[in-house]
């Protein structure tokens, strides 16, 4: 679910006690979802309100919590199932984010950080803006003699 930053923010900040670290993030609270010290926080992301914590807990339940909390009004979810869900596989060399499946892509010669696939749950799949696709892809699994090269994220998995 998405919130807009200026309606918002000013909710969470108040109700977790958030500090101002620069002018777009405020946080170094406990996360409301897995607690801790120091891994909470929220950004303005061209508007959006976005949540973030260094444990890497689940977002969504992130979500949910704050929503809990009273920090945010709760929403009804979608209930289309997750792209993997559905294809009936892992969630290797990925990560959700919220009902998005999240596929990191590298450069396949230096491992550099090339941008994100992003596959709703449609199937519909959505490229970082700017990735020049050429040489990039995703690595799933240990590291082996052995490569399979794969069409997509799914088939890699699969395989």
């Amino acid at each position: 679910m998405q919130y807009n930053f200026d309606e918002y923010a000013d909710r969470v900040i108040q109700r977790y006690k958030l500090k101002k670290k620069n002018e777009t993030e405020f946080g170094e609270q406990p996360c409301p979802h897995c607690g801790g010290t120091d891994r909470f926080w929220i950004s303005n992301f061209n508007g959006e309100l976005k949540h973030h914590c260094r444990q890497n807990c689940d977002p969504l339940e992130r979500l949910k919590a704050m929503e809990k909390d009273g920090a945010l009004p709760e929403f009804y979810y979608d209930t289309e199932p997750l792209y993997f869900h559905k294809k009936r596989i892992p969630l290797l060399a990925a990560y959700r984010q919220y009902s998005k499946t999240i596929v990191k892509l590298v450069n396949v010669k230096t491992h550099k950080f090339a941008g994100n696939q992003t596959i709703l749950p449609s199937g519909k799949k959505i490229f970082s803006k700017g990735l020049v696709k050429e040489g990039v892809g995703a690595f799933i699994g240990k590291q082996s003699s052995q490569l399979y090269v794969c069409e997509g994220w799914a088939t890699a998995v699969a395989v």
